[in-house]
């Protein structure tokens, strides 16, 4: 069913060959490509796909859905190889992709859902140089976060996965108090762009007791940038 559904498709392939896995040789049959990521991912994929295909291309001036997927991409593999360093299990840190891959898809759900709003929302933070969830809140009295992490609920998603993506801009307000995949989502969100100075909660990671590991985490995330252009 996954190869009869070409957005999927194209989705599963572009990312079973990016430099994340690092594959010898290049995957262009889908069913291996599954093998491969696993159903978890797959799940990731398929539902950010279905997003991704309702969104037309050039609607709003200052937001692009191709740096958006791209973002998404490299916060999912952050987060897990951030996880995997602390030692999580296997599933804890495919929880921790999953998250990263759908951690801001929100965006595009108020997009299609709400385009006016969500241009109004787009600007308010370029004109005020706030982060969108605020604008979000001032002129939606809703955030994308809350949003999606709503509907991943309903559709019977992990809660891992729920509460990663509902506080990943704001992890103190979440009752969860040690390392977890929100944690691993909050540092990949604002470390896999360069754009850790405004978004990184540093009171949080000290709270939890891992602030001491932010350096190390700074290091995979350059590596990891490294490897994506090479």
């Amino acid at each position: 069913t996954v190869a009869q559904d070409p957005g999927i498709t194209a989705k599963i392939l572009q990312v079973a060959n990016s430099a994340a896995f690092g594959l010898a040789e290049t995957v262009s049959d889908p069913v291996d490509a599954v093998q491969l990521l696993g159903m978890t991912t797959v799940r990731s994929l398929a539902l950010s796909a279905q997003v991704f295909s309702s969104f037309k291309p050039g609607q709003f001036k200052d937001f692009s859905a191709d740096h958006l997927w791209s973002h998404l991409m490299k916060s999912g593999e952050l987060a897990r190889t951030i996880m995997r360093q602390e030692r999580l299990a296997f599933s804890e840190c495919e929880d921790a992709y999953t998250a990263g891959m759908l951690h801001d898809i929100g965006q595009l759900m108020l997009a299609d859902s709400l385009p006016d709003e969500f241009e109004q929302t787009l600007a308010l933070a370029k004109q005020e140089n706030v982060p969108l969830v605020q604008a979000e809140q001032e002129i939606l009295g809703a955030t994308h976060n809350g949003l999606a992490a709503y509907l991943f609920g309903l559709w019977g998603l992990p809660a891992a996965i729920v509460e990663a993506v509902a506080f990943q801009s704001q992890p103190e307000k979440s009752d969860l108090k040690q390392f977890s995949a929100l944690t691993a989502v909050h540092v990949a969100n604002a470390l896999c762009d360069e754009a850790e100075a405004d978004n990184l909660n540093l009171d949080y990671l000290a709270e939890i007791g891992v602030a001491h590991r932010l350096d190390d985490w700074r290091t995979t995330a350059a590596e990891l940038r490294m490897e994506a252009v090479a």
